[in-house]
């Protein structure tokens, strides 16, 4: 799908943390050095600002350097007014960690926004990984209430709709990068000539480890313990 981004009232908000502070709080490798956990996380986030260029939409970006709130709920509800305040009528806030995000969904959330009053991108963990609102539709009480950083977010955004008497749309399914495993799976909806595969697959340390990750369905620390643990142009809120 390819379609024009000539929507000035509609703004994409990039709500991340800094490349640092998510290779602080996420292990995306099974094994390898602090530094390749940098890595990753550096890439994952310069990725997304090329696909927010590559949209030619407004983009604001918040790091969590900058943002304001005792917790995600209000310091994402803050970044959203703060992008209303400057006098946008329409905002999708999206993250750093889903790599098969395309600037194509984003146009096409841009223009359901022209129809509907919210659009809900839902990864495959029961979250979302891009979530826009018409000024109208967005109610700060019951936004703070919604269970964030739960597999629960999906089905109470649909609440949320109902509750303000909302239309909204479903894009794709499309997976988020929370942990080592994740990453792996991501390995196989990668196209193999890519840079972002080809970046990945040189940071295992041999195909058996990477063949070895991919036969473990168990939690991060059995999968450690079967590696072996191993030592835009964007306008930024201030």
């Amino acid at each position: 799908m390819s379609v024009n981004c000539a929507h000035p009232k509609t703004a994409i908000l990039l709500f991340a943390r800094t490349a640092r502070n998510e290779a602080l709080e996420k292990k995306f490798l099974p094994g390898g050095s602090v530094h390749d956990n940098y890595r990753v996380a550096d890439t994952l986030l310069e990725q997304t600002r090329q696909t927010l260029r590559k949209s030619e939409c407004p983009t604001i970006i918040t790091y969590d350097t900058d943002q304001r709130g005792a917790g995600f709920n209000e310091r994402l509800a803050n970044a959203i007014e703060d992008v209303f305040a400057l006098g946008y009528e329409k905002v999708i806030s999206v993250g750093s960690d889903t790599p098969l995000l395309t600037a194509d969904h984003l146009k096409q959330s841009v223009q359901e926004l022209e129809r509907q009053d919210m659009v809900i991108g839902p990864s495959r963990d029961g979250g979302v990984y891009l979530l826009g609102f018409t000024r109208e539709a967005y109610h700060k009480e019951l936004f703070l209430q919604l269970p964030w950083l739960t597999s629960r977010l999906q089905q109470h955004l649909l609440y949320y709709a109902d509750q303000v008497n909302c239309n909204f749309t479903l894009l794709e399914e499309l997976s988020d990068v929370d942990s080592a495993l994740d990453l792996i799976r991501l390995l196989d909806d990668l196209s193999h000539t890519g840079f972002l595969y080809r970046f990945l697959i040189s940071l295992f340390p041999s195909p058996t480890v990477l063949d070895t990750a991919r036969a473990v369905p168990l939690s991060i620390m059995e999968l450690q313990k079967a590696l072996g643990r191993r030592g835009p142009p964007a306008l930024a809120l201030r």
